[in-house]
């Protein structure tokens, strides 16, 4: 009987396939004693666990998220204001102002006191917090009402902010002829606030023009008392430059009446501003006979506050 031949392959076929599909092949030399399952393949009774080696893995938690820090300006805690006392005197004060050569006249003024440093950033702001000081000019580059540093000058004012805040800490603005009495070291025929030596950026903020260190540009106004080397005889700062100094006098062009604790002309259209200040370099505007005229509604970012009583 003859057998097709595709009969015979699908036969054996079979035979090799193993009896579960799927399944892979089996150990049939087994050891003497081992068990054979149904497809006649070694059953062995232990079951080798492969070891798997667990790396740990270290996961990066996300950062907590931060409390809100209240932002606290830096020198925004106000220091106390300090006061020298100056003994009353007599001075010649030149009669026509800034002049430091030519006529004067004898003027007395009585003892009084003045603030040793200008008004800061931070003190002008204690007063506004308190709703006694009107805000001033703030987010030009150099008023330093909103400044890091509250020991800067208070700039940006105008008369009417220097008069509220001298008004609240129980004084008032100085007359030019005590500015003038108290930059001359009581009056002294000197100069500058320090004395005969010409200014320099050691003894003021300043910035180009007459000195050597013309290539060291002022920014802005400077800390206060930053520059001791400047100081008066009884210790005032910055008399001779930094800010300006508002005063509580009416301009006039020469001064018309000498008396005891001169006031000033009674009316006026300008006030009187008193010192140097940072933007300029020029010796003649460090002296402390310079005077200037400004409109009392303008606030510049070189006229700050000092204040008397």
């Amino acid at each position: 009987m003859n057998t097709p031949r595709s009969y015979l392959l699908c036969l054996v076929l079979a035979l090799a396939w193993p009896a579960e599909a799927g399944a892979q092949s089996c150990n049939r030399r087994c050891a003497a004693g081992t068990p054979r399952d149904a497809r006649g393949c070694c059953v062995s009774s232990k079951v080798k666990v492969r070891k798997i080696k667990v790396r740990k893995i270290k996961v990066r938690k996300g950062k907590k998220p931060q409390k809100e820090k209240k932002q606290v300006k830096a020198g925004a805690r106000a220091r106390p204001l300090r006061w020298v006392r100056i003994k009353g005197g007599k001075f010649a004060m030149p009669e026509k102002g800034s002049r430091w050569l030519g006529p004067r006249r004898e003027v007395k003024v009585r003892s009084f006191s003045l603030t040793v440093s200008e008004v800061t950033a931070a003190q002008y702001r204690r007063c506004v917090k308190k709703k006694v000081c009107p805000a001033p000019l703030s987010g030009r580059p150099r008023c330093t009402y909103g400044s890091k540093d509250g020991n800067v000058p208070i700039n940006c004012v105008t008369y009417e902010h220097a008069r509220a805040f001298c008004d609240h800490v129980g004084g008032r603005l100085p007359t030019e002829a005590e500015w003038e009495f108290a930059a001359r070291g009581r009056g002294k025929l000197q100069p500058y606030p320090w004395g005969d030596e010409p200014p320099s950026c050691d003894r003021v903020a300043m910035s180009g023009g007459d000195d050597a260190c013309a290539n060291k540009k002022q920014k802005g106004p400077a800390p206060v008392c930053s520059h001791p080397s400047g100081n008066t005889t009884q210790g005032l700062c910055d008399m001779g430059g930094n800010v300006c100094e508002w005063v509580s006098d009416w301009y006039s062009r020469a001064y018309t009446t000498y008396t005891d604790n001169p006031l000033g002309p009674d009316t006026g259209k300008s006030k009187v501003i008193r010192g140097g200040d940072w933007r300029t370099g020029t010796h003649r505007y460090f002296a402390s006979t310079y005077r200037r005229k400004v409109y009392p509604t303008h606030h510049w970012d070189w006229i700050g506050i000092r204040c008397a009583k």
